[in-house]
């Protein structure tokens, strides 16, 4: 192949348009099967001894392994088998400084091509070949990368496998002895017996391997015994971890419940060898930790030795471990090292979800660890909370303040732990009591700490010279107990510190002190009142320099308490915050749009959700934040979260009385980004579609010269069809957050009532409406409220249609069993406010006017259940209870009494929005119809949940209305019986009286 290898040193240069250059050439030789061969063949010419070239040669090779090694026919067997003999080869030949990238080439090989074991067995054939130290150490690592892939794949290899690795095990074993003796004044010996004893915790996953070798009686003295050593290079240390991770395996293979376990259990030696290693070897292993636990140790040691303790004490190997001496070594674990320090400074966030985190996220972490030893003794040992914490409890006049700091972290793991192990216990509780139909009430946080925490905490915080990282700790803590003894001190503690000239240059203290605020604040049952004008351009700094939950959380708290605390400032928060959100969304680091964007956009919710009613204040905010939440809707970016963002119009549209141009011109912008961008309109009609009603529906009602513009009216009109045209395409992807079709009939019906009769929308009615009669019809009567909000719908888009043209229900009219329908289903069954119930009876009216004398006895029989639904409807308490379930954003979030502060920073946190407890609306449960796409759409959630969320179109309080509802229904039924008075001998006496007591 023409490639020439002296190209590589472009790498070595700074012109960007060549090293484009290169890497596009590279790129399109990997797909010639031929390029590996003419790379391999490189590697023996003058050229490459030019280290740096041969180095990136072995580089490709490997990159073109990774990358094609899977591809049918690109290389074929025999190909395959040439390319790993060259790579043994190599590994002979090639110079010391650059053999190690040849073992990096089996990397890749052995996980793609493990079960060929003709490359093993040649490794067996170099075992017996080569003596030199160096080229053992490199065949042990090949063979190594071959263990771990077949001890990865434990169900899938045969027992030809396993009679290899005893041979290969063999090989490497003879080395052993000899590695074990030089190892500690020899780095090269200890390099290969690090490589050996990686060899071995690969091996204990072989089925019968252990049993037949018998070795592990000989290897775990002579391991443990290195573990007493002092450390003498980098390379010892590197072979002390390597040996307490072989230990920590043995544990947790032999004796714990991993899913190796599984395969292990299959052979009944493996389980003898299980239990002779519990009785016999686990216990050196204990007494050889307890030797050089009061040793100091590096770091990394360190750790392990700390994870080994763990595991001795959670598998109840030696309980004599549980000693004052415990404690003393997991807070002298727990302490803050030089490193930690400055990760802190580079990393914050990254420092807080390690080393402030409840969660065995790393064994290496010594932090991690010691929480779980905290929580084996608590769940597992049954040590009362009140013995653990006299063990922990912080000297702040003699400890240091690594050690207070330690201390602090334990007590912080010992609360978490106790309030885990509470909650299970009440979890199971409700178990027993639901299968006895019984209910227990809702859990109570315990709290663990005593009070003379909360004191040393706060004294941690006010001491002038506690460092950064303890006064973080101390506020993490604090907030823990002081929210149970004293919220509103913890409150104004939290607030003095702020104002502290460490928080005022630091945003992580800003951030702790926030989340010890917003801990308290939601347990004070009453007001706290205090001037939060100083503390807005404090947080909202701090959340700029660090963007975390808590922050934003502290306004929506404050806003949901005490709104009237925050209407004085609601502006500047408003106004700091948007810029902020425009300037973060277009960050192209997509995981800052999708944390601290989110963050922003809930806190705006939330805000606004509170303040809404007042329309002096969302007037004053129209002009701060819609035209640029406008513009983020109409960028149509896929990212964006525009469920939130039209949820933010909708509030304005609502809320002000008076919608001026800049409304209607923004509504404009938004329906041309939906035709523009159909990925844009699918999220609209899978998150948004209620929400996209509610902005609509009031500037529709409003009927003013801005809705009464063509421009408008066509893009209103044009917007519902275009999100029905969707649905009917998409409906089956699934992705729904709630049925999107009874609202988007509803939208036509609001079109119509402002415009009039559009031809398209009767279709659609008409096909909705004969799919669902024929089911009906069919007794597959509709099991949830999802499919009564359809007819509902319907009911309003024919009912306004009829107040232009009658003649539109001729389709119901002349249909005998859809007639039947409208006059013995809808008016029992279906109608259940009074909104709807009158919409149904302009409906019956009209057809009575078409001809349908039986409509009148319908519509009359409805006339009772109307007045009192009215009056129901009308009461200022059912308002609320409208506004509660249908049209507020329910932030779910993390404020139940059982979440600990800590997780308010994590990016995981979401917030539940009101419309997404519904099932995917793809999930039409009858495979018996065989209509046309246009008839197939009205799908049954499964979720019974949406049952309470009736039909959002009549609980959305707004303070306008549509011409429909001007109505008066008692005139129309007036004027009937004046024209035809023989209609009053078709009903009762009662509901004649009614009649004419309302006319």
């Amino acid at each position: 192949m023409d490639f020439n290898p002296s190209a590589f040193l472009v790498l070595q240069s700074q012109d960007q348009n060549a090293l484009d250059s290169l890497m596009s050439e590279i790129d399109e030789l990997h797909q010639n099967p031929n390029f590996i061969f003419a790379l391999i063949q490189s590697l023996t010419s003058d050229v490459c001894k030019n280290l740096f070239i041969a180095k990136q040669i072995l580089i490709q090779i490997k990159n073109s392994i990774r990358l094609k090694w899977y591809e049918n026919d690109f290389w074929p067997d025999e190909a395959k088998k040439v390319i790993i003999e060259n790579a043994f080869q190599l590994l002979f030949v090639l110079p010391n400084e650059i053999r190690n990238y040849i073992t990096y080439i089996f990397e890749e090989i052995a996980p793609r091509y493990y079960s060929y074991t003709w490359w093993v067995e040649y490794c067996i054939t170099l075992f017996d070949q080569h003596s030199e130290l160096t080229e053992v150490a490199y065949l042990m690592t090949i063979v190594n990368f071959w263990f771990k892939s077949c001890s990865e794949r434990i169900d899938s290899y045969e027992s030809v496998i396993d009679e290899i690795s005893i041979q290969l095990f063999q090989r490497i074993y003879a080395y052993f002895d000899t590695s074990i003796e030089n190892a500690y004044n020899n780095c090269n010996y200890a390099i290969l017996l690090d490589i050996i004893i990686k060899s071995l915790r690969y091996s204990l996953s072989f089925s019968y391997l252990i049993p037949e070798s018998g070795i592990f009686d000989n290897i775990i003295p002579k391991v443990c015994s290195l573990l007493t050593m002092s450390d003498s290079s980098n390379e010892f240390v590197t072979l002390k971890v390597s040996i307490l991770k072989l230990l920590n395996t043995c544990h947790s293979t032999l004796i714990g419940k991993q899913k190796k376990k599984k395969a292990i259990s299959k052979d009944p030696r493996r389980v003898e060898f299980a239990a002779h290693f519990r009785e016999a070897l686990s216990p050196i292993i204990s007494q050889t930790i307890q030797t050089i636990l009061p040793n100091p140790h590096n770091p990394a040691v360190l750790g392990r030795i700390i994870y080994t303790i763990y595991q001795l004490i959670f598998f109840s190997i030696d309980t004599s471990l549980i000693n004052e001496s415990l404690f003393n070594l997991i807070i002298s674990a727990s302490q803050i090292t030089p490193d930690l320090l400055k990760e802190l400074e580079s990393n914050p966030q990254l420092f807080i979800a390690q080393e402030m985190d409840y969660n065995l996220i790393k064994k290496s972490i010594p932090r991690n660890v010691t929480f779980e030893i905290i929580n084996t003794l608590l769940t597992k040992h049954n040590i009362e909370g009140n013995v653990i914490i006299q063990y922990i409890s912080p000297d702040i006049e003699n400890d240091n303040p690594e050690v207070i700091d330690a201390k602090l972290f334990l007590i912080g793991a010992l609360d978490y732990c106790f309030k885990q192990k509470e909650f299970e216990k009440y979890q199971k509780d409700q178990l027993k009591a639901e299968k006895h139909h019984k209910t227990i009430g809702e859990f109570e946080v315990p709290n663990v700490l005593p009070p003379e925490v909360a004191e040393i905490c706060e004294a941690v915080i006010a001491h002038p010279n506690s460092p950064l990282y303890l006064v973080l700790t101390a506020l993490h803590v604090y907030a823990k107990v002081v929210r149970h003894v004293d919220p509103e001190h913890g409150c104004a503690v939290a607030l003095e510190v702020m104002q502290t000239e460490v928080a005022q240059s630091n945003p992580l203290v800003v951030l702790f002190s926030s989340k010890l605020f917003n801990t308290c604040y939601k347990r004070i049952s009453g007001s706290f009142e205090f001037d939060i004008t100083p503390f807005v351009e404090l947080v909202i700094n701090a959340a700029m320099e660090l963007p975390a939950r808590g922050l934003f959380k502290f306004f929506s708290l404050l806003v949901e308490k005490n709104p009237q605390s925050v209407v004085p400032c609601i502006s500047d928060v408003v106004q700091t915050l948007t810029p902020f959100l425009v300037e973060t969304i277009g960050n192209e680091d997509q995981s800052c749009v999708n944390t601290t964007a989110d963050y922003i956009v809930s806190t705006l919710v939330d805000i606004m959700d509170y303040i809404q009613d007042n329309t002096e204040i969302m007037t004053s905010l129209l002009e701060l934040i819609y035209p640029t939440i406008v513009e983020l809707v109409a960028s149509a970016n896929p990212t964006f979260p525009h469920e939130d963002f039209i949820l933010i119009l909708s509030f304005f549209s609502l809320n002000i009385k008076n919608h001026d141009r800049v409304f209607y011109e923004g509504f404009i912008n938004v329906y041309n980004a939906m035709i523009a961008h159909d990925d844009f309109s699918q999220i609209l009609l899978k998150t948004a579609t209620p929400r996209f009603v509610w902005y609509l529906y009031p500037l529709i009602a409003d009927q003013n010269e801005f809705a009464a513009d063509q421009a408008f009216s066509t893009a209103a009109t044009e917007s519902a069809m275009l999100l029905y045209n969707l649905f009917i395409q998409h409906k089956k992807d699934g992705g729904f957050t709630c049925d999107p079709l009874p609202y988007i009939l509803y939208l036509m019906a609001v079109v119509t009532q402002g415009y009039g009769i559009v031809d398209s929308f009767i279709q659609v009615a008409y096909a909705q409406l004969e799919k669902f009669v024929t089911k009906f019809q069919q007794k597959k009567k509709p099991r949830s409220n999802c499919n009564m909000r359809i007819i509902v719908a319907l009911v309003y888009l024919l009912s306004a249609s009829s107040q232009y043209n009658i003649e539109v229900l001729q389709g119901i009219a002349q249909n005998e069993t859809i007639l039947n329908f409208f006059l013995n289903v809808i008016p029992h069954h279906v109608l259940t406010t009074y909104k709807e119930s009158k919409a149904g009876i302009i409906l019956l009216l009209n057809l009575l006017k078409l001809g349908v004398t039986p409509a009148f006895q319908a519509a009359c029989y409805m006339v009772n259940r109307l007045l009192k639904l009215k009056e129901r409807d009308n009461s200022d308490d059912e308002d609320e209870e409208n506004v509660d379930n249908e049209e507020n954003d329910d932030d779910s979030d993390s404020s139940d009494d059982s979440d600990d502060s800590d997780s308010d920073d994590s990016d995981s946190d979401s917030d539940d929005s009101d419309d997404s407890d519904s099932s995917d609306s793809d999930s039409d449960s009858d495979d018996d119809s065989d209509d046309d796409s246009d008839s197939d759409e009205e799908e049954e959630t499964k979720d019974e949940s949406d049952d309470d969320d009736y039909i959002v179109s009549d609980r959305i309080i707004c303070p306008y209305h549509l011409p429909m509802e001007s109505i008066n229904e008692f005139e129309i039924f007036k004027s009937l019986v004046e024209e035809n008075s023989g209609l009053i001998g078709l009903i009762s006496e009662d509901e004649a009286k009614v009649l004419h007591d309302h006319f």
